[in-house]
Order: C-alpha cells, then sequence, then structure tokens
C-alpha cells in the first residue's frame, strides 16, 4: 500500500509538472489571447450600447481601446483589421508604445485575418519560430461593424518548458523504479503469505463441531500462531461438550414448561364446560321438569369446547402459503358479506375497501385470519359501532388491516394478545389471533396491533412474492 501510494504521488507530481511544460505553456498562451479578444470585443459593443448617435469609433480610439485591454495582459498584442483599409489600429503595451506593427508577422495575420473576415467565425493559427511558438487568434469584431476584426497574439517560450519536460521524464524513471520495486517485494512476500494462505484455509475449515490440529508450517512467526490456535481447539473441544450438555438440558426444559403451559390452558378451557355439564346434569336427575334447559346448557358447553377443539386442530394444521392469483376487492367483498348478518343484528356498520388489482396469496388460510379478525372486533364494538376491512400495496408489501371502534387493546395486554390461550373474556378461547399470527408468517409476514383513528387496529404485512 506504501508503495501504491507513493507511485499515485509520483503520478500526480507529473502530472502537475508536465502542465507547466510545453504542453501547459501553450494552453496558457491560448487561453490568454483567447480572452484579449473577447475582452477587446467586449469593451467595443459596451461603448456602442452606450453611445448608439456615434456610429462608431475611430482609430485613435482604436488604440486608446487596445492598450487600455491589453494592459492587463501580460506580452500580449494585438490589433483591429479593416476589409477595406487593412490594419487600421495595433497595441503592445507590454512592450512599450513605441514598438510598431510586426512586420515578419504581418503575412500571416493579414491571411488569418481575412479568413476569419470570411467566415465570419473566429480562427486560431500556431506558427513555429525556432524555440519559440506564436499563437495568432482573430475573431470578427461586432454586428455593428461588419468589416472590422480584432486579432491578438503572443509567444510560447516552448525551450523553457522542454526543461519541465526533461524533469517529467526523470520522475517517470522513479515512476518505473518504485512499480519495479513493488514487484520485486511483491514477490518476496508471495512465498511467505503461501504459508499463510494454507493456515487461512485450515481455519476457515475449522468452524465445526470437530476442530483438527494445524500443521506446523516452518516460519517462526506462523508457528507460534498456530500453536496458539492449536490450544485454543482443546479448549474450544471442551467447551463445546460442556455448551452441548447444557443446551439439551435447557431445551429439555423448555419444552416441558411449554408443555405445561399447553396443558394447563387447555385443561382450563375444558374444566369449566365439563363443570357445568356436570351440576346441569345433577339438576335433570333430580329435577326432572328442569330437563330441556339441563339439556340445552350442556349443548352450549359441549359447542364451547367443540370449538377449542376445532381452534386447537386450526393451529395445529397450519402449513406454508399456497399462493394462487386472487382478485383482492372481489375476495374481500365475500369475506365481508360472510359477516352483514351479524353486523344488521348488531346494526354495526361494516364496510371495506381495496384495489381492483390481483395479487398472490393464500386465499384460503388468509380468509381465515380476516374472519378471525372481524370476529374479534364484533366482540368488542358496542351496537351502533363500525368496522372497517381494507387491503392496499405498500411499495412491496400487502397490508391487510380490520379497524373497529370499540374500546381498544389496553397497552399492558399488545405483547400477549398473540399469545395461545390469551383471552380478557369468560367465553373466549384466546386461539384466533394465535391463528391470524400463524398465518401471517405462513406467508413471511407479520400482524401487529396498534392504536388506530377510532380503537383497535390489526395489520397483517406480508411482502410480495418476487
Amino acid at each position: 500500500m506504501l508503495i501504491l501510494v507513493m507511485s499515485a504521488g509520483l503520478a500526480w507530481l507529473m502530472w502537475q509538472i508536465f502542465q507547466q511544460g510545453v504542453y501547459g505553456e501553450l494552453r496558457q498562451v491560448r487561453s490568454e489571447v483567447t480572452a484579449a479578444a473577447q475582452t477587446v470585443k467586449r469593451k467595443y459593443e459596451l461603448y456602442i450600447s452606450q453611445h448608439p448617435a456615434a456610429g462608431g469609433i475611430s482609430g485613435s480610439d482604436f488604440d486608446v481601446l487596445l492598450n487600455t485591454v491589453l494592459s492587463d495582459y501580460d506580452g500580449i498584442e494585438g490589433g483591429i483589421w479593416s476589409g477595406s483599409g487593412g490594419f487600421i489600429a495595433y497595441a503592445f503595451p507590454s512592450y512599450g508604445a513605441e514598438k510598431g506593427m510586426p512586420e515578419a508577422e504581418r503575412p500571416g495575420i493579414e491571411m488569418l485575418v481575412r479568413k476569419t473576415l470570411a467566415s465570419r467565425r473566429p480562427q486560431t493559427v500556431q506558427l513555429d519560430r525556432k524555440r519559440r511558438k506564436l499563437i495568432i487568434y482573430a475573431s470578427p469584431l461586432s454586428e455593428h461593424a461588419p468589416r472590422l476584426v480584432v486579432w491578438t497574439m503572443g509567444w510560447a517560450a516552448i525551450g523553457a518548458a522542454a526543461g519541465y519536460q526533461n524533469f517529467v521524464l526523470g520522475l517517470a524513471v522513479l515512476f518505473v523504479f518504485a512499480l519495479l520495486s513493488g514487484l520485486w517485494l511483491g514477490q518476496y512476500f508471495r512465498r511467505w503469505s503461501m504459508q499463510v494462505k494454507r493456515v487461512e484455509q485450515a481455519l476457515s475449515g475449522a468452524v465445526t463441531t470437530d476442530i483438527q490440529p494445524i500443521a506446523e508450517t516452518g516460519e517462526i512467526e506462523l508457528d507460534r500462531i498456530v500453536a496458539a490456535f492449536n490450544k485454543l481447539g482443546n479448549r474450544w473441544k471442551l467447551a463445546q461438550e460442556e455448551a452441548l450438555k447444557l443446551a439439551n438440558e435447557l431445551a429439555r426444559s423448555e419444552r416441558l414448561s411449554m408443555l405445561g403451559r399447553m396443558v394447563a390452558a387447555v385443561a382450563h378451557e375444558i374444566r369449566n364446560p365439563l363443570g357445568t355439564i356436570r351440576l346441569q346434569a345433577e339438576n335433570a336427575v333430580q329435577n326432572p321438569e328442569r330437563q330441556p334447559q339441563a339439556m340445552q346448557l350442556i349443548l352450549e358447553q359441549v359447542n364451547r369446547m367443540e370449538r377449542v377443539v376445532d381452534k386447537l386442530l386450526a393451529l395445529s394444521q397450519i402449513h406454508d402459503a399456497r399462493r394462487s392469483d386472487i382478485a383482492v376487492a372481489d375476495w374481500l367483498k365475500e369475506r365481508i358479506a360472510a359477516h352483514e348478518s351479524r353486523a344488521r343484528e348488531h346494526r354495526i356498520t361494516l364496510t371495506h375497501r381495496a384495489p381492483d388489482e390481483i395479487w398472490s396469496f393464500d386465499g384460503v388460510a388468509l380468509g381465515r385470519a380476516i374472519d378471525n379478525l372481524i370476529a374479534n372486533a364484533f366482540q368488542h364494538v358496542p351496537d351502533g359501532g363500525q368496522i372497517v376491512a381494507s387491503a392496499r400495496r405498500d411499495n412491496s408489501d400487502y397490508v391487510f388491516v380490520v379497524e373497529d371502534s370499540g374500546p381498544g387493546v389496553p397497552e399492558q395486554d399488545l405483547e400477549r394478545i398473540f399469545e395461545p390461550f390469551f383471552t380478557t373474556r369468560s367465553d373466549g378461547t384466546g386461539l384466533g389471533l394465535s391463528i391470524v399470527r400463524e398465518i401471517a408468517q405462513s406467508h413471511d409476514g407479520q400482524v401487529k396491533c396498534v392504536k388506530g383513528e377510532i380503537g383497535a387496529r390489526f395489520e397483517m404485512v406480508l411482502p410480495c412474492p418476487k
């Protein structure tokens, strides 16, 4: 990395010095002669706009204009050429007022300005003069003076700039030497790194339950690491055996704890109906006149136990989502229709909204989840309340929402309402929302309860299939 940084620094330095060489000198002069001519044009346009009645300026005024502008450009000379009068103004403030029009360059300048006047476009020419180069630039002066051309020129001292080129050559030799040094060092360390790679391969394959010792490499520094690793491997095996024993005991404890909670919940859900059935049966035996009422209560408790068993079976039979293409608006409408009679009975407003789109999900399983959420809402919404079921697409997710106007879920129960057999109602099984959660997870999604605008709000967020 150090050699790479040094090489990059040398490359940057060579480029900066090259900028000061022949190329940089020519570019600098070309930029200055162009800028000087453009400044003359702007000054002329400014004068014309401020003195429209003058109709232009005279030859002496051109001399003043040129001297004023070119005094800001060291080493740049220039003039005005007329298609009818030839060279009508000239200035070279850097040299002095006594400097006259350069006769040696007159033919080249005249040829360039004639070409510019004919094309009405700026022209540039570069002429070789021993150890210098002459750059001449010409441009039409103004639309108000169609026969006038402004020209500027400057000299590039390429002799001095050539010295920079030699310096760049020396830096290039140093740059090549640095690269060769890097290659030599790379080859020198390659043999050592091969042993490092062998150790690395052994280490990468050692992340298993059985860490094998690594053979020595013959390199003193590496062998110290190998010895430390082999000792670590021995300690790792002992720790892993102990951890496996603890994990088995913990798993067994968790299974027993979960089984105990499940048995206790099921026993509670079954014991209450059985107690009622026993009491009613005894009353029916002792008092034959109450047999019809007792049998009715017994049937209700049997139905309650059947609901518990059905929901337990539903919870155990949830499978991976079997997706199919479904028109979500029609599907949600069918789910709502199944609950309309109950809504009318309790004067509850039951509405829905969904996009007219085709989605991919398990319609049967998700229908059971929506039914459970609506049934849960019915249990908490007072007569005359409102239940809203909706579906929408949120970026790459399907979002199903059931919201009611009930009192909402107490904050302390939000984390427990999806646990099996958790319920706050004496006639509830506590399995409906657990089934909803399992169905959402079978779609790789999740369900949550949040505070809605009017009451409780249950949201199922399912990722769209790729």
